[in-house]
């Protein structure tokens, strides 16, 4: 063993050694060992050995072991004569260091050199080196010598050098973005390299994208690049770079990139545009079938031609073409694509893409998961007033045999779209039934509340909605949400389902034609002979889910038996004083005093002391069974169209507490998780457009995560407003602070992608445990941002609440406030991480992760 680890032990000698071993621990004792021979070998500076002991050491790396004391011997390599030495050294260097490392500064002089080499090859391992782990300092020293290299002989080192020099101009972009800029001038737009043109196309889009005095002055040239393009288009073909009659099509999507970051927000580029968007267009639409490569170069044009200040016509006539692709083409990918681009382009022409809803619902049958998903993200932006009562019967027919993962989500945007586009409230209504009766187990608390507030405000319709759930409950009684809905209803509305009421035979009440689903005329026509319908029938039914519900869930089945137990002593109140009456429902009442379950038994006990003969008694049960008030929920909002994440799956019914309507209060610190209430507004709050996916926990694995959603107009003051203590901002101007003992105080500046973030703080002055946040997020690149989404996430230990973004469009220099309210235990300081998504002014999707953590401690 010690002659197998010596100086001289090769490279597969130790990768044959750590294989053999058979536990892990073994494996730490040869890796041990080796480690220890190699440091040794580096003490006694031992040259002709440093190549294999580097060798080893990036290998003990790989599999995950310290070797970082290993750096310094990199950086000797890279002075060696030997290309070999040289190789090892900066895939060393590339794998042991990064951009923070002080050591990194060692092999400036070293890389200066091999990028005055007349070995190309020697060349390129230094542009590679230089392109991953450049810091500021290096970007300086080293600029001069890739500004040479791009006007190089040879094409490799060409793409190297534009390559590297995104790297470098993204370091230090207000002192290398100028030079850059003339030498992209002078290479690049004269290149006929496809590489190294492919690379400087890039290194022209990242100039135009950190500097805008280079976006000026590349849009001087956009017919220069215009018939770059062209030429690629109408050249002959190349074999080397054609992909299924399309020619470079890497290449092309590069350009339009680039096109649709010059075009935005400016006319006479646009204008120069139109010609060769419209080539490329008609050039790609030729095949009956399209296969993906085309595809994939059409998807970038119509976004360049949707994102630029293109002519009408020719955006209809881009979308149409997306549309017969979605239609025509067979292959998924191709498919998929087309519907992630209809919803991207949705918000600038609704109206075109609104001609291909009925490809688009068709999708919603599709087998394959991934486009049913990104068709039923499209459908709910295609909704308006319009086309709601379709689209909804559409939604309906996929929840009931959506996947189970995915009917959470369908809900929650059926509940919002119903909200906003409801043509009336008895529309409304047939469709929130529907939703329970169909996926009743997957219903938040938020949205049963929202049915319940919703009979509760409309008089003329509880006639109606107590007797179809009642009907519905008859039919099937295993769905948690539509059982606690109609036991809460006959509860509150027993005596006008039983006793009758005017409005049952109400001709406008009961037009089937306005019915949602094929049940609507049963019910009717069970209206009509409503006297059918026996006191003691309704208490059969609620006998038999009192003793056997038929929901699957332990936890709803005790909500649901402590719903019925308090439906039981509002119909003691609501039915008749017969004395068989009276005497069953209080029998009822007794079955549960032995419950060992202790909110069951506490609830039957009291109940039943009621029934004690006492005039008295059944004064107060009568009082006690008084209507409940109206409460003031917000409505359940949708999340936004091009989010990919699905809410969890697990059945949300059954863990809130049974026995009326929940107020708003309640749900909002049900959802925070508080261990005390805030005081909540009974004011209604605003709808907003669109809510982000909650996705942002999966993925960091941190505390409860909210998100802001963007608020339509001004809103009024809601409930949310007053659960975070922060007064309605009437603009885009931030808000006053509330007031604090502590004072305000503002927090070292972020940056996040295109935006700095501001964070100005205050503690609560009603609980030191609270941090009320303002974050002023501006603009800082020099086109537009939309489509701005931020989801916040707290500490594991912490809560945050999130008021919505005043508008998800940022103009050059503009700022928009985003408002917070953090718990946080005493003793520690507010952690946040912030997912902030957005669409920059080339219409790209970026996604910044960033972190606040520079918080006092809560004391």
């Amino acid at each position: 063993m010690d002659r197998l680890f010596s100086s001289s032990t090769r490279l597969k000698d130790l990768v044959r050694s750590v294989r053999s071993s058979k536990t892990a621990a073994e494996e730490r004792a040869v890796i041990a060992k080796e480690s220890a021979l190699i440091r040794t070998q580096f003490k006694e500076d031992n040259a002709d050995y440093r190549h294999r002991n580097v060798a080893k050491l990036l290998y003990i790396h790989m599999l995950g072991y310290p070797a970082q004391w290993g750096q310094i011997e990199c950086v000797k390599l890279l002075a060696s004569p030997r290309f070999a030495d040289k190789r090892l050294g900066y895939l060393g260097i590339t794998l042991l260091l990064d951009e923070s490392q002080e050591v990194l500064t060692l092999a400036i002089n070293s890389m200066k050199n091999d990028l005055n080499s007349s070995n190309v090859y020697i060349n390129g391992l230094a542009l590679a080196a230089v392109a991953s782990i450049t810091s500021t300092e290096m970007a300086h020293d080293l600029a001069t010598d890739v500004e040479r290299l791009m006007g190089s002989s040879s094409g490799y080192i060409r793409k190297k050098a534009n390559l590297c020099a995104v790297r470098l101009v993204s370091r230090a972009p207000s002192t290398l973005a100028e030079g850059f800029t003339a030498k992209a001038i002078r290479y690049v737009l004269n290149e006929k390299h496809h590489g190294a043109l492919l690379a400087g196309i890039t290194l022209i889009h990242e100039l135009c994208m950190i500097s805008p005095e280079s976006l000026a002055v590349f849009r001087s040239h956009t017919a220069h690049i215009i018939r770059i393009l062209n030429a690629l288009i109408t050249g002959p073909p190349s074999h080397e770079h054609d992909m299924d009659g399309v020619a470079d099509p890497f290449l092309q999507i590069r350009i339009l990139r680039l096109l649709r970051l010059l075009g935005a927000g400016h006319p006479q580029s646009s204008d120069l545009m139109g010609d060769i968007l419209a080539q490329v267009r008609a050039c790609r639409h030729t095949a009956p079938r399209p296969s993906p490569p085309p595809c994939m170069v059409i998807d970038p044009t119509v976004r360049t031609i949707m994102a630029i200040e293109a002519e009408p016509s020719l955006r209809v006539m881009a979308i149409n073409i997306i549309g017969r692709f979605l239609a025509n083409s067979k292959d998924n990918s191709t498919r998929y694509i087309s519907l992630n681009t209809l919803l991207q382009t949705i918000q600038r022409d609704p109206a075109a893409v609104q001609r291909h809803r009925k490809t688009v619902v068709e999708c919603l049958h599709d087998s394959d998961v991934s486009i049913r998903r990104r068709a039923l993200d499209l459908t709910f932006a295609l909704m308006n007033s319009s086309n709601v009562r379709p689209l909804v019967r559409e939604l309906l027919l996929f929840l009931e045999r959506a996947e189970p993962a995915l009917k959470p989500h369908v809900i929650t945007e059926l509940a919002a779209v119903s909200a906003r586009y409801a043509p009336n409230r008895r529309w409304h209504l047939d469709t929130l039934i529907r939703v329970i009766r169909l996926a009743g187990n997957y219903v938040r608390d938020d949205i049963l509340g929202e049915i319940i507030t919703l009979i509760q405000q409309s008089p003329d319709l509880q006639p109606y909605a107590v007797l179809k759930l009642y009907t519905a409950l008859r039919e099937n009684a295993s769905q948690a949400a539509l059982v606690l809905t109609a036991v809460w209803s006959i509860g509150e509305y027993g005596a006008v389902l039983v006793h009758g009421s005017p409005s049952f035979t109400s001709a406008a009440l009961f037009d089937d034609e306005q019915s949602l689903d094929d049940g609507a005329p049963a019910a009717t026509e069970e209206a009509r002979r409503q006297q059918a319908i026996s006191e003691q029938e309704v208490l059969d039914l609620l006998e038999e889910i009192l003793r056997f519900p038929a929901v699957p869930a332990l936890p709803a089945r005790q909500t649901i038996r402590a719903y019925v137990l308090n439906t039981l002593l509002k119909l003691s109140a609501r039915f008749s004083d017969d004395q068989a009456v009276q005497t069953r429902i209080a029998s009822m009442l007794d079955t549960f005093r032995c419950s060992p379950n202790a909110e069951l038994q506490q609830r039957a006990c009291e109940y039943s002391a009621l029934f004690t003969g006492d005039a008295s008694m059944k004064a107060l049960r009568r009082e006690l069974a008084e209507p409940m008030p109206t409460p003031e929920v917000q409505s359940a909002q949708p999340r936004s169209p091009d989010a990919s994440g699905i809410v969890d799956a697990a059945p949300a019914v059954g863990g809130a507490a049974a026995g009326g309507a929940t107020s708003a209060g309640g749900l909002l610190v049900d959802l925070l998780g508080l261990d005390e209430p805030i005081g909540v507004s009974s004011t209604p709050a605003t709808g907003s457009s669109g809510v982000a996916a909650l996705d942002l926990l999966s993925e960091l694995s941190l505390g409860t995560s909210t998100a802001a959603a963007p608020a339509t107009g001004a809103p009024a003051a809601t409930s949310l407003d007053a659960l975070l203590g922060l007064s309605t901002p009437a603009t885009a101007a931030p808000a006053a602070q509330p007031s604090s003992p502590g004072g305000g105080a503002i927090a070292p500046t972020v940056q996040a992608g295109d935006m700095t973030i501001e964070p100005h703080y205050m503690v609560d002055a009603t609980d030191n445990r609270i941090l009320n946040i303002r974050l002023m997020l501006r603009n800082t690149s020099a086109g537009g941002l939309s489509d701005l989404k931020v989801l916040a996430a707290p500490y594991r230990s912490q809560k945050v609440q999130m008021r919505p973004l005043s508008s998800t469009q940022l103009a050059p220099g503009e700022v928009s406030p985003l408002l917070l309210r953090v718990f946080c235990p005493i003793g520690e300081s507010p952690r946040l991480r912030l997912r902030i998504q957005y669409n920059d002014a080339s219409m790209t999707a970026r996604d910044v992760i960033s972190d606040l953590d520079k918080f006092p401690v809560m004391h």
